[in-house]
């Protein structure tokens, strides 16, 4: 999730294998337990989905996918949150494409604390957790990623509430 513009999140998923999914149902929630259905969109040949949220909450907003298969089960993603209050939180890793065994982190505009940054390769799997504490402002930070096989990954930050506060993408060639 991120926003689009002054007082609009764009809600973006994407997904692996939609098999027997007919809609996703983007949810929206500003104290990330009671959630209400802003939005539908039938299930296409695609792997990337996006919404334009026009009216978000001031503050905290929460979002999630609702996948509902042909049977009429939901399955739920992870819920994001977004703070429209907040400056703009960034994450980014170099080299992207990275070629060797460490990565560079930057990150900027987060709440001094503790964090985890997760490394999910392209089957959603877990494939690498670290700690990071950090200080407030601009702060780089390196990490091994020997572990790390060929391919595709998706980067999460993740605060102390067990949010998720920025994501990056990740090539390991």
């Amino acid at each position: 999730m991120q926003r689009k513009k002054e007082g609009a999140v764009n809600v973006v998923w994407n997904v692996n294998n939609q098999e027997g999914i007919h809609t996703y149902e983007v949810e929206r929630s500003k104290d990330g337990k009671s959630f209400e259905k802003i939005a539908a969109l039938s299930a296409r040949n695609s792997e990337n989905y996006s919404l334009i949220d026009e009216t978000p909450f001031s503050g905290n907003n929460y979002y999630r996918i609702k996948a509902i298969a042909r049977s009429n089960r939901g399955i739920y993603s992870n819920i994001v949150r977004v703070n429209l209050n907040e400056t703009q939180i960034s994450i980014s890793t170099y080299p992207n494409p990275a070629k060797g065994n460490n990565l560079q982190i930057s990150v900027s505009n987060f709440e001094k604390g503790n964090y985890h940054l997760n490394i999910y390769n392209a089957a959603g799997q877990k494939a690498a957790t670290r700690q990071i504490t950090y200080d407030g402002g601009s702060s780089m930070f390196n990490i091994g990623i020997e572990s790390l096989a060929p391919g595709m990954y998706l980067m999460q930050l993740i605060n102390e509430q067990n949010e998720s506060i920025a994501e990056q993408k990740l090539i390991r060639q």
